[in-house]
C-alpha cells in the first residue's frame, strides 16, 4: 500500500505514507508546490489525505484533477477544508479557493452535475461519495470533510485494501482511529 499525506506540515504519518509539503520540515519526504504538476506518476497511491490544505491551492480544478490522477482506481481520499462560511476562510491571506458542501458534485459519479460536457471534455474524472460532513473544530460548521473513492472509467479497482485512517484534531490532540 502507498499513501499520500499532502500538505502535511507537522502532521507526519508513518510509513507507508509519503508526507509532502511546500515547506521542508522534519518528517517531510517530498518538498513540492501543489500548484504545479504533482511529482508522481499516474495511479501511484492507494490512499490520499489532505487536511486543511486544498484551500491553499490557487486552482480548485487543478487540485481535484491532480488528486484523481495520482490515485489508483479504488483509492480512498479524505479531504478537509474550511467551510466558506467560517471567518477563518476569509481572514487567512493564503486561502485561494473557497469550498462548500457541493464542491465535489461535478465529480461524483451518478450525481446529475457529473454528466456534463465539461466533465467529459477533461477526461471524465470521477469519485464515489463515501461520506461528507460539516465538522465543528472551533465554530459550528467550520470544516468540511469528504471521503471519496476514486473511479476511473474502464479501469478495475486496483488500490490495495488496507487500514483506513481517520485523523481528527480535537483541542490540539491528535487521535488516530481505524
Amino acid at each position: 500500500m502507498k499513501a499520500l499525506n499532502l500538505g502535511c506540515g507537522p502532521r507526519i504519518h508513518p510509513k507507508p505514507w509519503v508526507n509532502a509539503d511546500i515547506l521542508e520540515v522534519a518528517g517531510v519526504d517530498i518538498v513540492m508546490d501543489m500548484n504545479n504538476k504533482w511529482p508522481w506518476e499516474d495511479n501511484t497511491f492507494d490512499q490520499f489525505f489532505a487536511c486543511q490544505v486544498a484551500e491553499h491551492c490557487k486552482d480548485k480544478l487543478h487540485f481535484i484533477m491532480e488528486m484523481w490522477r495520482v490515485c489508483k482506481c479504488g483509492a480512498f481520499c479524505e479531504i478537509q477544508v474550511p467551510n466558506y462560511t467560517t471567518p477563518a476562510m476569509w481572514t487567512d491571506p493564503t486561502h485561494y479557493t473557497q469550498w462548500n458542501i457541493d464542491s465535489f458534485r461535478h465529480f461524483i459519479v451518478g450525481d446529475s452535475m457529473h454528466d456534463c460536457q465539461f466533465i467529459r471534455a477533461i477526461g471524465n474524472p470521477g469519485f464515489e461519495l463515501v461520506y461528507q460532513d460539516l465538522t465543528s473544530i472551533n465554530d459550528p460548521e467550520d470544516t468540511l470533510d469528504w471521503g471519496l473513492t476514486v473511479i476511473k472509467q474502464g479501469m478495475p479497482k486496483v488500490a490495495e485494501p488496507g487500514k483506513s485512517w481517520r485523523v481528527f484534531y480535537v483541542s490540539n490532540i491528535k487521535k488516530e482511529m481505524n
